[in-house]
């Protein structure tokens, strides 16, 4: 698919949008989704990028996780984590468990955000309460850092963000 094909995609999403389409069966959302991971997994990230953009800002939650871990790595796009946790967050609070994983990440290192362990190990036990191994992991040996109190604070954010997304 040549850049021309991409752009037409784009403004096809951007024009359903406008219109007042928001399906997330959409045809032509699936079809650009799919074209944006196919582009994602082979490597050809720069024309994956405005493609998850324009259905990320339509709301399409696979295309605001894919776009927060690119602006989180620099991969196709700058890194910025800013934009980082502006996706992730928008993926995160519609139930992605990689989304959140995310954002544990970098409240565990501080990117983007101040470091804060106990916020890092609420998104990692939100990402492992769907059953992520690697979030698991992750939440266990950030516990290993922190006292008693800042894992039953975690454990409260954590029970708190459930009720307020899942009701």
């Amino acid at each position: 698919m040549n850049n021309f094909r991409l752009v037409c995609i784009a403004i096809i999403i951007s024009l359903l949008a406008a219109c007042g389409n928001s399906s997330p069966q959409d045809k032509t959302e699936n079809t650009a989704l799919k074209a944006a991971q196919k582009y994602y997994y082979k490597g050809e990230f720069k024309k994956a990028a405005p493609l998850f953009q324009a259905l990320a800002e339509r709301g399409n939650v696979r295309a605001e996780f894919f776009l927060g871990g690119m602006y989180l790595s620099g991969t196709g796009v700058p890194q910025d984590y800013a934009q980082a946790l502006k996706w992730s967050s928008a993926a995160a609070k519609r139930g992605s468990t990689a989304a959140q994983f995310n954002l544990g990440k970098m409240y565990e290192q501080g990117l983007g955000v101040k470091q804060d362990i106990v916020e890092a190990h609420m998104w990692y036990s939100l990402s492992a309460s769907s059953g992520d191994e690697q979030a698991t992991r992750q939440r266990d040996e950030v516990a290993h850092r922190m006292n008693y109190d800042q894992i039953q604070e975690a454990r409260k954010r954590a029970k708190t963000w459930l009720q307020a997304h899942n009701s």
